[in-house]
């Protein structure tokens, strides 16, 4: 398959043609990424403004000319919320019982249907300053998961904008500085004490599902203490996901299944299953199955190729543009602006 461009005279299918497409195609990478970077730092100007930048208003606001506003009727959960972490002893999953037990549900709206505050969407209000009349940018950056091909998460950023926004707080700034020094010695006091060498293994996690609910069923550690204090065993268990109320999902399903029991029993499931003959076959004759990738390991070889090849006449032309002179990089990028009617002739 040729591209054809009549007005211009460029045929794919002839080295110039290809020639040709290649630099328009280099130059509109440029021109794209400058757009990029305009548009970030419109984005960034905005917020040194204290201009709300766009996106669903925060739970508690609601947007009017693309400005905010207090939603009454959703700022009550938010004054609770902080009213509750700061003069209280509870913590975010206290707060979320606290919220359902009084009749405080989230309003539905277009970004999230669940009706109740779980402990992560706490602990996000708890964390927003544009809830005490602040506007902050790049609060959270998106990053490659290591070790991964596509994966990404956000990554909190210890430097970021805030400036004042023009919008009205609601709650006051030595509110929410309270609730940020609680945060900190909370994190302190909770750090993954458990994580080490001899860390426990939870064989069944996430495959083990509720009997209620359907979400799976986690391990978890209790530590049982004597009536002095001292510590007497620890505790090991499975309990359901949603039990702690997990992304505005609540389970009634209290049960605590021991973990060794049920890892025992899983165990001599398996080793009765193995010790059938003819389960035993088949499990060895999957084990010995081997796909040919030998055409698919062929056809990442050349694509690899292509991309080198790619890279490299990219890299050239790049050199070729920034070494023309001023006339002809006028008259090329003026080219990009014409529209060009193109016919497809296909071999």
């Amino acid at each position: 398959m040729n591209l054809i461009c009549v007005e211009d005279g460029i045929d794919s299918s002839k080295d110039a043609g290809k020639l040709m497409i290649s630099v328009l195609s280099a130059v509109a990478e440029i021109e794209r990424e400058n757009i990029r970077v305009q548009t970030m730092e419109g984005r960034i100007q905005k917020a040194r403004e204290g201009k709300w930048n766009g996106g669903f208003a925060p739970y508690g606001y609601q947007l009017v000319n693309g400005k905010l506003e207090i939603n009454e009727e959703e700022a009550v959960a938010i004054r609770t919320i902080y009213d509750q972490y700061v003069n209280t002893d509870i913590g975010s999953n206290g707060i979320s019982k606290y919220l359902e037990n009084h009749g405080i549900r989230k309003i539905q709206r277009q970004n999230g249907k669940n009706p109740l505050f779980d402990a992560h969407l706490v602990r996000l209000i708890l964390k927003n300053p544009v809830y005490c009349g602040k506007i902050a940018y790049g609060r959270r950056k998106t990053e490659k998961v290591h070790g991964t091909r596509n994966e990404y998460h956000l990554v909190e950023q210890e430097n970021f904008l805030l400036v004042d926004g023009l919008h009205e707080a609601i709650i006051p700034e030595d509110v929410w500085n309270a609730a940020q020094a609680k945060l900190i010695a909370q994190a302190k006091k909770y750090e993954h004490v458990n994580k080490g060498k001899n860390e426990r293994t939870h064989l069944l996690s996430g495959i083990v599902k509720c009997p209620i609910c359907g979400a799976g069923m986690y391990g978890n550690k209790s530590i049982k203490y004597k009536k002095d204090g001292t510590k007497y065993k620890d505790f090991f268990y499975y309990g359901c996901k949603h039990r702690g109320m997990q992304r505005g999902h609540k389970c009634d399903y209290r049960k605590q299944i021991r973990e060794e029991l049920l890892d025992d029993a899983v165990a001599e499931v398996i080793v009765k299953l193995v010790s059938n003959p003819h389960f035993a076959a088949m499990m060895q004759e999957k084990i010995n199955m081997k796909v040919d990738t030998t055409a698919i390991d062929q056809e990442i070889t050349n694509y690899e190729k292509q991309l080198r090849q790619d890279y490299a006449i990219k890299s050239k032309l790049i050199e070729e543009i920034d070494n023309l002179n001023p006339d002809e990089t006028v008259c090329l990028l003026s080219k990009l602006n014409v529209e060009h009617h193109i016919e497809v002739e296909v071999n």
